[in-house]
């Protein structure tokens, strides 16, 4: 960790001290709500007919590189056939096996509930519109 802050201090504020795990969740606000993922791919030059497409691209290439973490430091790809099995215990289990004490365990995968959105054609204005919804996606534990 010492040789991690060292080659980071210009750029560290602060450390962290304690347990030896955390959990961190995050939310893009922006992409969050109707409105700014409207704007967000209007940026991004996207119609909503190209969503579903772009949306999938995307998810593959943030999928990608969350694996190539875990294949470039030799750690299992563990997925979950439902999303109640703990993730934890799986994890302690790995490291147990493994005599991992720092740094990551696994990836650990599951298909779970996620906020997403769809596009529906209003016929009644003859446009295309972008709707949110509940949805099954695939999250990445790095564990």
């Amino acid at each position: 960790m010492n040789s991690f802050v060292q080659r980071h201090v210009e750029s560290v504020t602060g450390i962290l001290r304690g347990w030896d795990r955390l959990r961190f969740r995050g939310t893009v606000r922006m992409l969050a709500n109707l409105a700014g993922m409207k704007r967000f791919l209007e940026c991004k030059g996207k119609r909503f007919k190209e969503f579903g497409d772009y949306a999938l691209q995307t998810s593959r290439q943030v999928r990608s590189a969350s694996l190539e973490v875990a294949e470039s430091a030799g750690r299992p790809v563990v997925h979950l056939d439902s999303p109640v099995i703990g993730k934890e215990q799986i994890a302690l289990d790995i490291a147990r096996r493994d005599g991992i004490n720092e740094g990551l365990i696994a990836v650990v995968t599951a298909v779970e509930s996620c906020s997403s959105y769809d596009v529906r054609s209003d016929r009644s204005r003859g446009i295309l519109e972008l709707y949110p919804r509940p949805r099954k996606c695939q999250h990445l534990y790095h564990t």
